[in-house]
This record gives structure tokens, sequence and C-alpha cells, in this order.
């Protein structure tokens, strides 16, 4: 029973059509068509080109012009990658609208300013770590108060932080 059925499914094939219609074909056609105007007909004309007589080239059949220059091989292989990669990379830094030398001059007082005033800071905290680390040794107390005030402050943070807007409380309970 399957056999008859792929056997079947072999034998169908798509109705042959028409081959194309000669240009004349076509307009005659259509002349046909635009001389009956209560005939309403659909006609299904396929575009029509003329052979040209030869064969298309392909590009590899094609025999390179005498004004352009033959491309050939540089460097083998990874070279060649790393050697396009050069050149398109100095392609694109021309492309580049670098600033003047005083915006150059002024962006890097700027970095300079920044670079500063931030290791000012991470020093400052530093410093004030490794002197508490440094009592917090004598006196363990001082370490236990530091970390309470610290989770307290954490934890306040958070909640003033993720307070909704609304007149709810944020974490529901049960006693209401």
């Amino acid at each position: 029973m399957s056999t008859e059925i792929n056997e079947g499914r072999g034998r169908r094939r798509r109705p042959q059509t028409e081959p194309n219609p000669t240009p004349d074909a076509a307009v005659d056609a259509a002349d046909e068509m635009a001389g009956d105007d209560d005939a309403v007909e659909i006609v299904n004309v396929r575009a029509y080109t003329a052979p040209k007589g030869r064969p298309t080239a392909g590009r590899r059949n094609q025999v390179q012009s005498e004004n352009e220059p033959e491309e050939t091989s540089r460097l083998p292989g990874f070279l060649d990658g790393v050697v396009d990669y050069v050149e398109g990379s100095r392609n694109e830094l021309q492309k580049v609208n670098w600033p003047t030398r005083t915006e150059a001059l002024r962006l890097l007082y700027v970095v300079l300013a920044v670079t500063a005033a931030t290791s000012i800071v991470l020093g400052l905290i530093s410093f004030a770590f490794t002197t508490l680390f440094a009592a917090g040794v004598n006196n363990p107390l001082l370490f236990v108060l530091f970390f309470a005030v610290a989770g307290a402050a954490t934890f306040f943070g958070i909640r003033y932080f993720n307070r909704s807007s609304s007149d709810e409380p944020t974490y529901p309970t049960r006693l209401m």
C-alpha cells in the first residue's frame, strides 16, 4: 500500500506550460485584449528577452583587462590579513576629526584634575579604614560598634530608598 502511495507521488508532475511566447505573440495577445471591450480575459504573458546568441560569460572565465592591475598576494596566509587590517585602520584614522592643540590641552587638564581628585578621595578612605583597623585590633568593641552602625545605616537606607509613594506599608503585616 505504501509503495503505491510513493509511486503516485513520484509520478506527479507540474503541468507543462507553454514556452515563453515570442514578442510578436505577446503583442498580438495584447491587441486582441484591447479590441474586445466586453470580453474579460486573463492572459498570462511572460516577459521575453531576446537571446544574445552567445552564452553569458562567468567571472571565472573572464580575462583580466590590461587597464586593471593584477591582484597578487604580497604576503602569504596570515600576514596578508594583518596587512589588510593595518591598512584599514590607517584609513579609518585618517577620517577622524582630531582636536586642535588648545582643545587637547583643555581635555588633558580636565582628565588630570579628575584623576587627582579621585586619588585624594580614595586615599582618604583608605587612611580612614587603616586607622579604624589599627584601633579595632587594640579594642574589638570598636569593630562591633562600627559594623552595627554600618548595618543599621544600610538597613534604613534600603528601606528609605525603596519606599513606595502610597501610605501602605512596604512589608504587609498580619496585625492589620
